[in-house]
Parts: structure tokens; C-alpha cells; sequence
């Protein structure tokens, strides 16, 4: 018989492996000496695609909630979405701590002085470090409108 995982798969299979693996937000070695996370998550499989942009689109989501509670979004009615996708950007990268640096950007945007943010960015260590990165953000926040990939 071939398994089909929709027959197979059962949300009771799922919890009955939480509760045996436990769960840990860190990296740890496992009894055997394998780096593991999670629900017994093996870190040296690695992952697929798939599973990085699943993840990645939590984390995403997740950073979006915490920026929206910052109090440079109050009353930005030009805040679009290329520039909120800069910011999450940015904070994916550098942590909500790095971000919160960027100081002159922030009251820069507070007031809606999108080019001076855009220029906050570039004159910054995070620039050097990133390269064509920064710079294509920069513009991005400069114009509100989304920069083709490159």
C-alpha cells in the first residue's frame, strides 16, 4: 500500500510529538549530539526552501506587528507599503535594537522627510556593511515606491 499523507497525517500525530519532543526556542545539542530546535527540529538536515520561506514569512509578519507599535507610524499617512516593507527589511537584518538606532531616520520619518531617512540610511555603518542593499532601500524610502529586484 503506497501512503498517501493526507490519509496518514492526523492532527493527534502532530500534538502526541510535541509532547514527546518538547519544545525549545534554542539551539541545543540532542542526547545524540545533533544540533536541534524546536519540537526535535535536526539543524544539520538543514532545510528546504520551502520550509525557509515559510519561516521567513512568520518572522516577517511578526516583525510587522512589532513595528506598527512604534511610535513613528502614528498619523503617516504616506508611510506606504514600499516603505514599510524598507523598515522590515532593515529590522529583519539588524534586530528591532539595531533598527532602533537609526535615530535620525526615525524623526526624520516621524515627520514624513522621507529623503532625509533615505539619506539617514546611507550615512551609516549598517551601508557600509550591506552595500547595493542599502542603497537600493534608501531609494525605495526616498520614492515610496517599490524598487524593481536586483
Amino acid at each position: 500500500m503506497n501512503l498517501n499523507e493526507d490519509m496518514v497525517f492526523d492532527e493527534r500525530m502532530l500534538s502526541q510529538l510535541k509532547v514527546h519532543e518538547g519544545f525549545d526556542a534554542t539551539m541545543y545539542k540532542d542526547t545524540v549530539d545533533v544540533w536541534t530546535i524546536g519540537y526535535g527540529t535536526n539543524l544539520e538536515v538543514g532545510l528546504t526552501e520551502e520550509e525557509a520561506s515559510v519561516l521567513l514569512e512568520m518572522r516577517l509578519r511578526e516583525l510587522i506587528r512589532q513595528l506598527a507599535t512604534f511610535k513613528a507610524f502614528n498619523n503617516m499617512a504616506m508611510m506606504t507599503p514600499a516603505r514599510v516593507a524598507v523598515l522590515t527589511n532593515m529590522v529583519y537584518n539588524l534586530g528591532v535594537r539595531g533598527l532602533l538606532k537609526f535615530e535620525n531616520m526615525w524623526r526624520a520619518i516621524s515627520i514624513g522627510e522621507f529623503g532625509v531617512a533615505a539619506d539617514e540610511m546611507l550615512d551609516s555603518k549598517w551601508a557600509g556593511q550591506v552595500g547595493h542593499r542599502a542603497i537600493s532601500l534608501s531609494e525605495q524610502m526616498r520614492t515610496g515606491k517599490w524598487k524593481a529586484l536586483d
